[in-house]
């Protein structure tokens, strides 16, 4: 079990009893009705799926790329979606090669580094675990995922990607880091929407100081997160932060031909993921 440095914070207290909560909601609305978590998983499939059918089909080029079951291009190249792949978050940007391309120059320096294990928090359908389980072959990949219906895109993708050192988890603890940390140094990356703040904060940085980190922050949800956790995490690492581009630089990034010929203002429709705020990250190396 972990032991912080200081007595735990506010945050840190309102977070737990948030999580609580939500934990006993769960279990009490599950007593006498369907699971909410498979209610969630069916209406959040039916409304990608007819988003992506009356709303980007119509705009693409060239349709038939949604038939496609693996990406071409970019960092994520190679990696199969199969029939999942209209239930994925901005699905172009993946097929084009340009999903959160902010980092992608920045994660690949990582791949010279050797690590004993990574952990991927706010692992979502899996886009990172698949990559970093291809780079990193025969290390465990963490990938701890809390929401059920996301999971469960994660588990499929897992096995339609052959990646058996996938592990998947649910919530994450502070006490999962303090326990690998023993086991040589790892590469943690993150995208826990607003949590950051509390989870790298000045009381934990001790457990994450031999360990390289990518910190999505989310200040939006939770001011001053990005700061927050960069001021941590500069005491005992070297900090570099990276903002989002917008969405006309993101789309001179693509390289299909037929992409190009589109109008500005299609090519921004077709990339835009209604990310109506604009998040950073932080690479922070041990």
């Amino acid at each position: 079990m972990l032991k912080f440095t200081s007595t735990q914070s506010e945050d840190h207290k309102k977070a737990q009893n948030i999580s609580l909560k939500n934990f006993l909601n769960k279990i009490i609305g599950n007593r006498f009705s369907l699971p909410q978590d498979v209610v969630e998983y069916n209406k959040k499939r039916a409304f990608v799926e007819q988003y992506v059918q009356t709303t980007i089909r119509p705009l693409l080029p060239n349709p038939s790329i949604l038939e496609s079951t693996t990406v071409g291009v970019g960092y994520f190249q190679g990696l199969k979606f199969g029939e999942l792949l209209n239930l994925q978050a901005g699905i172009v940007q993946k097929l084009f090669g340009v999903y959160e391309v902010e980092l992608t120059d920045e994660l690949k320096t990582l791949e010279a580094r050797k690590y004993d294990w990574i952990i991927n928090i706010g692992a979502a359908e899996g886009l990172y675990s698949m990559a970093f389980s291809n780079i990193w072959k025969n290390i465990p990949v963490y990938s701890f995922e809390q929401d059920f219906c996301t999971r469960q895109l994660l588990k499929q993708m897992i096995k339609l990607n052959e990646t058996p050192n996938v592990i998947t988890l649910g919530e994450f603890n502070l006490s999962d880091v303090s326990g690998l940390a023993k086991k040589g140094k790892g590469l943690i990356f993150s995208d826990c929407e607003g949590y950051e703040k509390v989870l790298f904060s000045s009381e934990t940085a001790n457990c994450f100081e031999n360990h390289d980190l990518v910190v999505e922050t989310h200040d939006h949800l939770v001011q001053g997160s990005h700061q927050g956790v960069a001021d941590s995490l500069s005491k005992s690492h070297s900090v570099k932060n990276i903002d989002q581009l917008t969405l006309q630089p993101r789309c001179e990034r693509v390289a299909d031909e037929q992409f190009r010929k589109l109008d500005v203002d299609t090519q921004c429709k077709l990339l835009d993921e209604s990310r109506h705020i604009k998040n950073s990250w932080i690479i922070a190396l041990s």
